[in-house]
């Protein structure tokens, strides 16, 4: 169980990784570095979870800031590998938390999130799950969203798509219903023109698979 947790975690980091760089330059040159005094980082400065807690979330030579979240991905990608190797959840779940967790940084940080992402992780599911009209439905609505200003991104209706994989046509218009709650919540209190959508889809989505979870 805990050489699946250090391997969550290390594949965490690597997520980290192609989130910050995928936009701006390659995922493996240069190596990794620090973004503030550009220093080449050490294997000691490459262990998942435990460099940034030693260091107190800051870099070893220049002492800039190390953002929190690349530990909470860490962390969290290797408690989502221990759930899997308990088979808590199964290989849809699975395959699903960790898109959703890669493309709500990608939302939250770019507005935005790479296609190729989403085919990576969504191709593989529908191998191994049968196409329902709900995933069609949302897949031309992410066609129409693409070519028409419908106030509503393209990506969000992709990972709607995904999820109607794992969830029920209820459960689904129950997501749909709380996310835009909170998305409605988010706008009122912070006032932003662009609402990431994904991350406020995905937290629901956690929470109806752990109240399935707890009912079975």
């Amino acid at each position: 169980m805990f050489i699946y947790f250090i391997y969550g975690s290390i594949i965490g980091s690597f997520f980290c990784l192609l989130v910050d760089r995928f936009y701006n330059s390659s995922l493996f040159f240069p190596t990794s570095h620090c973004t503030n005094c550009l220093h080449k980082l050490g294997v000691l400065d490459l262990i998942p979870i435990i460099s940034q807690v030693v260091c107190l979330s800051r870099c070893r030579y220049c002492k800039s800031k190390i953002p929190y979240w690349y530990a909470v991905v860490e962390l969290f990608t290797g408690l989502v590998f221990v759930l899997f190797y308990l088979k808590a959840i199964n290989f849809t779940d699975f395959s699903i938390i960790l898109l959703g967790m890669i493309l709500s940084a990608f939302d939250i940080k770019e507005n935005s999130y790479p296609l190729v992402v989403w085919l990576m992780f969504t191709l593989p599911l529908l191998l191994l799950n049968s196409i329902n009209l709900l995933f069609i439905f949302l897949i031309i609505l992410t066609i129409l969203a693409f070519i028409f200003d419908i106030k509503i991104g393209s990506g969000d209706f992709l990972f709607l798509a995904t999820l109607s994989l794992s969830l029920t046509e209820l459960q689904i218009l129950f997501l749909i219903q709380f996310s835009s709650f909170l998305g409605i919540v988010y706008f009122i209190i912070w006032k932003k023109k662009i609402i990431p959508f994904v991350p406020f889809m995905y937290s629901v989505y956690l929470l109806i698979l752990s109240f399935t979870s707890l009912l079975q």
